[in-house]
């Protein structure tokens, strides 16, 4: 009884501390909030098989172990909803609401007018559609190397669909955006050009382009890997010549990730 307890404290604690996040708000909407690996496999942001899914739960629970809990009856273990990706816990809502024949959706203050439409497009079906991504008040240096800022908090958010998420194999949690500074890679990317940054993309494969930091630095290059191991970094403007870094110089640099998109204005 007191395990109990515990656990639905900490779940409270969580949800109506300082810092309530997404995840805790939209969980506490559910009618069973917890769930094993089994029952979540395969939700969006959720790997596919319950042995990988249930390492995702562990993984999330490492430092809130009360948000974790042996199923009564059983040998299974249950976790705390809230702990999901908040795209798997919108997942799982509908899919509860409609077990029980119910509208799956956010309350809104129109809902219960007599003239509200049925088709209105919610803030939540955008988030259905659309996943946010962070961007950093950092600019790379498609030049001769940009000072980054340390901040650690984004400065805005941009939307992806999750549909060409999927398709392209990106996970929403491994997706930072940028903003280039220079002319040394036009005409691919432009000075101010946004870009989106895979970070689980760090081992550089030939002809790809990939954000690198070398202390404070930052740089966005195209890498061609050498035969000796060493890396050639490439602007695509012609007019700066490539960089060779050998081997023995790679102690301090870092690849961030790979740039798997770009943003730009055109016209007037």
């Amino acid at each position: 009884m007191k395990e109990t307890e515990n656990k639905e404290k900490d779940v409270t604690s969580l949800s109506g501390g300082e810092k309530r996040t997404p995840e805790v708000e939209l969980s506490e909407k559910l009618r069973a909030p917890w769930v094993s690996a089994q029952d979540v496999a395969g939700l969006p942001d959720v790997p596919t098989t319950a042995r990988r899914a249930r390492d995702l739960l562990e993984k999330a629970t490492m430092d809130r172990p009360l948000l974790k809990r042996k199923r009564k009856g059983t040998k299974a273990t249950e976790y705390h909803a809230s702990t999901l990706p908040i795209a798997a816990i919108r997942e799982l809502l509908r899919l509860q609401t409609e077990s029980k024949g119910e509208l799956a959706h956010e309350p809104s203050s129109s809902e219960n007018a007599p003239n509200a439409s049925s088709n209105e497009y919610t803030f939540t079906d955008f988030l259905d559609e659309f996943a946010l991504i962070p961007g950093y008040r950092v600019q790379v240096s498609a030049g001769h190397g940009t000072v980054g800022d340390t901040g650690t908090e984004p400065c805005r958010h941009l939307a992806f669909r999750r549909k060409w998420m999927r398709y392209r194999g990106f996970k929403e949690g491994e997706l930072v955006v940028v903003w280039a500074k220079g002319d040394s890679m036009e005409p691919t990317i432009s000075n101010n050009n946004t870009l989106l940054i895979n970070t689980a993309k760090t081992r550089p494969t030939d002809g790809n382009i990939y954000v690198i930091r070398q202390e404070d630095m930052l740089w966005v290059k195209r890498i061609q890997v050498l035969l000796d191991g060493s890396w050639l970094l490439i602007s695509d403007n012609s007019s700066y010549k490539p960089l060779e870094i050998k081997p023995d110089s790679m102690h301090n640099l870092q690849v961030i990730g790979q740039v798997v998109n770009i943003a730009k204005d055109i016209g007037d």
